[in-house]
């Protein structure tokens, strides 16, 4: 499962957002989904990341991901 566009449900965790679409279109139960999910999430190397919540940026991503200037 990988996401391109990043369409992730932000009040859903990793987890629960590629659990969710298992859940809705393959009629699987909760916890069977999310076990299916931790699978996938230990094949790409990001298991760590299961109960974590995406970040997301406004379109103009630019202006989110600018830091401060350091100064000398």
């Amino acid at each position: 499962m990988v996401f391109q566009h990043f369409n992730l449900f932000p009040h859903l965790t990793v987890k629960e957002n590629c659990a969710l679409p298992q859940i809705l279109s393959c009629g699987r139960r909760r916890r069977d989904a999310e076990n299916m999910a931790m699978h996938f999430l230990g094949k790409v190397r990001i298991p760590e990341q299961a109960n974590k919540y995406p970040v997301i940026y406004p379109e103009d991503s630019s202006s989110a991901l600018q830091l401060p200037e350091r100064s000398a």
